[in-house]
């Protein structure tokens, strides 16, 4: 998930049927609710989320520039999953 300006949260997703990734934007009830998006290129609603890159705001960054999290300390540059 990802914010794009002061507007709904953008839900990343793929096709199990065909591979396609496409972005969905829909507000939290939505997603609460059930939100299961078909597939733009084959129709298929065998659809997954797919998780995406987290940013995180550290109260004493001086710009108020958000940085990318450094939880993971392997140094590999995936995050927490590998």
């Amino acid at each position: 998930m990802r914010w794009k300006g002061n507007s709904m949260p953008i839900y990343a997703y793929s096709c199990d049927l065909c591979g396609q990734s496409f972005d969905v934007r829909a507000s939290f009830a939505e997603k609460e609710q059930g939100l299961q998006p078909v597939c733009p290129k084959c129709a298929s609603p065998k659809t997954r989320q797919v998780i995406s890159g987290v940013m995180v705001v550290r109260g004493g960054d001086r710009n108020g520039v958000a940085a990318p999290s450094s939880f993971c300390s392997s140094g590999s540059g995936q995050g927490c999953c590998g």
